[in-house]
């Protein structure tokens, strides 16, 4: 019945619209061939809320290897022709504004040739407005400082100073970020986060957290109502934010990526019951170090300083090992001990952690204490020749080695005062174990093989 139907309108001549065809050739800006890019025909609409969700794609093409597109089964009606991003689209003749676009007409069984543009670089490449959960949609940049320009507090009692941005909607972990970092990604799914600054040393506080010169409302963070424009496009999370992004393109403005602003201050410091000790670590390194059961307060610039510490000779080291030691001495006094520097060292000496508590001073100036050197020679026992193929080992807490050089000598410099252990294994020798103390002075050694 309805094939008969549709026999009979046939002849009584009730037209059929047929799609239409939209064919052209898209450019990059150097006039090169723009390969592999989406095209597509944006329908025209009455009003850019009808969009708001998004443009509808009636047909959806790649160009080939020579930059040209052809669009089939276009139906007849008034259409945007798109290139690249969905996100960020650039509209025929050349505009990344829908507004600013030049509409096609398509008429039933036409072909509209030569609409030919070029691809807006910020069109390249593809993104998603419904981008997968993990999909990085902004780079947020970040802004941390201590009010009239104090040091940076980076790690405290062994902890990493962190800035936390938490989801205040759905499952997604809090991200955390070391306290310097320039700036945060903003993932997908977007969301309103909670910015709180974590491990923050004592009399260190948070005075104020300000997107740009805006103070965030109980310090929440919230990217849900706005379209933020970006380096790669404008990442929008609503139907409202799409629309405001459209709208300040059509006034010829754009909505700026603000500035997380984030300014911590300093109480006074109390009333101290010891003394400062303040120093630098090597160039590039930032590492807890320990003096006693205290752990260091590292600041940016690579500065570091304990507090309240009372007079006596300390150890001061790290405890990871990873890379290497860094270590020295210290006698403190009654004043602020200032520019201690502590260096590598080979190897820590066995229970290096009961050296970090504090030993009499005697009658020693404050200051750094040098550390000692162990340097030796392996020689053979009957003819006093020096062992020249073999290796010499120190083993403490941690362990390394040195291979014998063409004397037979070895040396391993800045040495931790305690016990170590000396390990020789020389070509065509027995293995030779020797326990070492070493103390404040360098220690000279011949040892034997047979």
């Amino acid at each position: 019945m309805i094939g008969l139907l549709l026999s009979v309108l046939f002849l009584q001549g009730v037209p059929v619209q047929q799609p239409g065809t939209v064919t052209g050739v898209l450019r990059l800006a150097d006039g090169k061939p723009a390969a592999g890019v989406r095209i597509a025909a944006v329908p025209q609409t009455a009003a850019l809320e009808e969009t708001a969700a998004g443009p509808t794609l009636s047909s959806i093409t790649e160009t080939d290897a020579q930059g040209r597109y052809r669009l089939d089964n276009v139906p007849p009606g008034r259409y945007f022709i798109a290139a690249g991003r969905l996100d960020l689209m650039t509209y025929y003749p050349g505009t990344p504004n829908m507004v600013a676009g030049q509409t096609v007409l398509v008429t039933a069984g036409s072909t509209v040739t030569s609409i030919d543009f070029v691809l807006n670089a910020s069109s390249a490449g593809r993104a998603d407005p419904g981008a997968q959960a993990g999909t990085i949609l902004l780079r947020l940049p970040l802004d941390v400082r201590v009010e009239g320009g104090g040091r940076l507090p980076l790690l405290t009692e062994g902890k990493t100073v962190t800035i936390q941005f938490a989801p205040l909607t759905g499952t997604t972990p809090p991200t955390s970020l070391p306290i310097n970092s320039t700036h945060v990604d903003i993932l997908a799914p977007i969301a309103d986060y909670r910015v709180t600054v974590e491990n923050l040393p004592a009399g260190y506080n948070v005075k104020s957290i300000k997107a740009d010169s805006t103070e965030l409302p109980d310090r929440i963070l919230t990217l849900t109502r706005t379209g933020l424009t970006s380096g790669t496009g404008t990442v929008w999370a609503t139907s409202a934010a799409y629309t405001l992004m459209m709208t300040t393109r059509a006034t010829g403005t754009t909505t700026p990526i603000p500035t997380l602003s984030i300014v911590l201050d300093r109480a006074a410091a109390p009333r101290s019951t010891g003394v400062r000790v303040a120093g630098s670590l090597p160039p590039n390194t930032i590492r807890t170090l320990y003096l006693g059961n205290w752990a260091s307060t590292v600041f940016s610039g690579g500065t570091f300083e304990f507090r309240n510490v009372l007079p006596g000779r300390y150890v001061i080291a790290t405890r990871d090992n990873m890379p290497g030691s860094l270590a020295t001495t210290i006698v403190v006094g009654t004043g602020d001990l200032n520019n201690v520097s502590v260096s590598n060292t080979a190897v820590l000496p066995r229970n290096a952690g009961m050296l970090l508590a504090s030993a009499s001073a005697d009658s020693r100036s404050p200051g750094v204490v040098p550390l000692a050197s162990l340097r030796g020679r392996i020689l053979d026992s009957e003819t006093g020749m020096p062992v020249r193929a073999g290796s010499v080992w120190i083993v403490g807490d941690t362990w390394t080695k040195l291979e014998l050089g063409e004397e037979g000598r070895f040396e391993f410099p800045r040495l931790l005062p305690g016990n170590y252990e000396l390990e020789v294994q020389g070509v065509g020798y027995p293995t030779l174990r020797r326990a070492i103390v070493v103390e404040e002075k360098d220690l000279d050694l011949d040892l034997k093989l047979s």
